[in-house]
């Protein structure tokens, strides 16, 4: 659900973009965007290997 409402904001953000007069401003919107994508996918990448491992250190 979280990488949905990121991709959401992405989609918003270009929406931003298209519309606002001030091209600076509106690239800062998109690039804010995409760094919170990526904290998000390493955050995704970061908990189910912690997962995996509590799991494992249970059983062995």
């Amino acid at each position: 659900m979280q990488i949905l409402s990121f991709l959401a904001l992405t989609i918003q953000s270009l929406l931003q973009y298209k519309f606002l007069s001030d091209g600076i401003r509106s690239y800062q919107i998109i690039v804010e965007g995409f760094q919170l994508i990526i904290h998000v996918w390493k955050m995704k990448i970061k908990l189910p290997n912690a997962l995996i491992a509590c799991y494992t250190a249970q059983f062995h």
